[in-house]
């Protein structure tokens, strides 16, 4: 069966619906690749239709051509996928950020839990991750052979983790296992809303305080999901006005 058009096919092709089950709750996931050939200008009409005022005069400060479709893709893909789950306008979603800079949707009426997001983009690619009820975080990297892996590893890798690293020293699956392990910490990082500095904390409670999915990207990518158990507790976060 043929997909449905999406509002966010504007700016995205190739797009995919890997769905999860985490501590018996779903996450959905969109996996794309944003569309190089269309320029992102805010006088779009899905944009205008789907993009607040802020948002819209955010894209036309951003001067580098990869980095405003990379900011718009992204905005309209959340937009469109949370006003449609909720039902409601997407300009008049209203999204919060808690103190470390992690955007999060506003509850609804009457204090009702709202969905839980995360976005995450590489390399032309962009992932989507949307659960009820669940903190969820998502990273995708573009495996670059050319970084310097031992360097970052010796800076955000716990004793473990290179431990199990190294078991693959010298082998053409030592870049496959260092991403798997980079995208699940940035996850979790992202998860728990602990940025940058949560990179280094240890993996511990794999299976009962948190878990980890692999998703499909792209040949030459590596992804993962991470959600955290229910009792997790929500952060404090202020409201980003539509219009900041």
């Amino acid at each position: 069966m043929a997909r449905r058009p999406h509002p966010a096919d504007a700016l995205l092709r190739s797009v995919r619906r890997p769905r999860i089950t985490s501590f018996g709750r779903r996450i959905d996931v969109w996996v794309a690749a944003i569309r190089p050939d269309v320029d992102p200008d805010p006088d779009m009409p899905v944009l205008r239709a789907f993009l607040p005022e802020g948002e819209l005069r955010r894209l036309s400060a951003i001067r580098h051509d990869a980095a405003r479709v990379e900011y718009a893709a992204g905005r309209l893909l959340v937009r469109s996928v949370l006003a449609e789950r909720l039902r409601t306008p997407p300009t008049r979603l209203r999204i919060g950020e808690e103190p470390g800079g992690r955007p999060r949707l506003e509850p609804g009426p009457g204090g009702s839990p709202a969905d839980d997001f995360n976005l995450s983009h590489s390399g032309g690619r962009l992932a989507l991750s949307v659960s009820r009820n669940l903190r969820v975080g998502v990273d995708i990297e573009r495996v670059d052979r050319t970084r310097p892996l031992e360097a970052l590893a010796r800076r955000y890798y716990t004793a473990d983790e290179h431990a199990l690293l190294n078991t693959y020293a010298g082998a053409d699956a030592y870049a496959e296992c260092w991403y798997r392990i980079w995208t699940t910490k940035e996850a979790h990082a992202k998860a728990r809303g602990a940025g940058v500095r949560g990179m280094t904390d240890p993996l511990d409670g794999h299976g009962t305080r948190w878990r980890r999915y692999p998703i499909p990207v792209a040949p030459g990518f590596a992804g993962s999901v991470v959600a955290l158990h229910p009792s997790y507790l929500s952060v404090p976060h202020r409201l980003l006005g539509s219009d900041d």
